[in-house]
């Protein structure tokens, strides 16, 4: 038999042991707690000028739904905690940000402030309210709110005696993402990020075209990349842009009900879905799917839908190891960097126009992408047009289409479907 001192001894190291596992126990539900807290968006979804949101607390600002989400931020892989005010969707991983205040200029440190001023502007300062981003707003009034839309938007409201207006919206300044409610008019522009890590504006621009419903992405500011659907001696329209809605225009000001439900109400059909201006210069469409973002399309789709892949007279096959090679009567401008992979200087003449010595012909090219046509003639019959640019020894070529003859004589050819090329 056990004497009492045994048993005590016993019963003290049963009572330490249970004891041992019910820390075990509690603290094993506190990790998991914090874990499962870490994954939920909760907070406010709008801001006073006496709310603003510091970084150092990790304020934030979250829609009503939970489906975005506003802060400050680093991007991920980035390691010198460069901090940024952006807004990103809630719950969703990795983070996807939509939406960058002070893209050009980052805050170095923890210490970042984003208020809503007296006056109307909202501003993101360090500790010493020095500015690195703030709108250029002037208002008479002296109310103001901010608020988180479910859309994404993110709305500065004037309060006024007979109503409320939208003072500011983030939808009138994208920045590399398009988002379903956003307008697409003669301002729209998405500008990339500089890299995957940094938001800075990139090499590429996303905006409309000269032509109607025609899309343009521009590199280094000025320099045509992409167009969406030229074909032929016409642009059709990229009918796949138009999967993503445009804002409708009108009076943003209400005096009936709140001007939040009719911003949001623009995005219902679309709630999982972005168009981004990747800084690869891809225009790229994607949905969300199965717990993660499926790319559904891009453009340029191959190496050879970008503008002017082979330069001057070159031609592009994407099937081909090597896509660029010179029309028939063309040769490599420079041939060292044809070689070495390097086909933007294009190709010329073997032999100048109107030679006495080359019988004079042309060369009919299909589905051909060229510049804009120098001269624009109206004839009833393709042998005018075709007698009326070999009588020009400028004439590079011509393309025929339904009475309109158009007449190329720069050297910006061959870069309209269906040309007939003079060699």
């Amino acid at each position: 038999m056990m004497d009492v001192k045994e048993r005590t001894r016993i019963q003290t190291a049963h009572i330490t042991i249970s004891a041992t596992n019910m820390v075990s126990s509690i603290f094993s539900s506190f990790t998991l707690f914090l874990f499962l807290s870490s994954w939920m968006c909760s907070a406010r979804d709008n801001m006073t000028s006496s709310t603003p949101l510091r970084d150092e607390k990790g304020d934030t600002l979250v829609s009503s739904g939970e489906r975005f989400e506003l802060g400050f931020f680093t991007p991920y892989g980035r390691n010198d905690g460069k901090k940024y005010l952006g807004i990103w969707y809630c719950r969703y991983s990795p983070q996807t940000v939509v939406w960058v205040a002070n893209r050009e200029n980052p805050l170095d440190n923890s210490r970042g402030v984003f208020s809503l001023e007296q006056d109307g502007n909202l501003q993101v300062m360090d500790g010493n309210r020095t500015s690195y981003w703030s709108t250029r707003i002037e208002s008479t009034s002296s109310s103001f709110s901010l608020k988180l839309m479910d859309s994404g938007n993110l709305v500065l409201i004037q309060e006024a005696g007979n109503g409320s207006a939208i003072l500011w919206q983030s939808f009138d300044y994208p920045t590399d993402t398009f988002l379903p409610g956003m307008k697409i008019d003669k301002n729209f522009m998405l500008t990339s990020w500089k890299s995957p890590i940094d938001p800075a504006p990139g090499d590429f621009k996303f905006q409309l075209g000269e032509r109607k419903n025609q899309y343009i992405i521009m590199r280094n500011g000025s320099i045509p990349y992409w167009k969406s659907g030229v074909s032929g001696s016409f642009v059709r329209s990229d009918e796949r842009l138009w999967l993503v809605p445009s804002r409708p225009h009108g009076n943003t000001t209400t005096t009936n009900g709140s001007p939040y439900d009719r911003i949001n109400s623009t995005a219902v059909n679309y709630n999982n879905s972005r168009l981004v201006m990747n800084f690869t210069g891809q225009i790229q469409f994607f949905l969300w799917r199965n717990v993660t973002w499926t790319l559904n399309w891009w453009e340029p789709s191959d190496r050879c839908s970008v503008f002017d892949a082979c330069g001057t007279f070159g031609s592009c096959n994407s099937l081909n190891r090597i896509p660029c090679k010179c029309l028939p009567g063309f040769q490599p401008k420079s041939p060292d960097n044809w070689k070495l992979g390097d086909f933007s200087e294009g190709c010329e003449r073997m032999s100048p126009l109107c030679s006495k010595d080359v019988v004079q012909n042309f060369l009919e090219l299909r589905l051909m992408k060229a510049g804009k046509p120098d001269v624009e003639h109206d004839y009833s019959d393709e042998n005018e047009c075709m007698n009326e640019c070999l009588s020009k020894c400028n004439c590079q070529a011509y393309s025929y289409h339904s009475s309109i003859c158009l007449q190329l004589v720069s050297d910006n050819v061959v870069k309209l479907g269906s040309a007939q090329v003079r060699f």
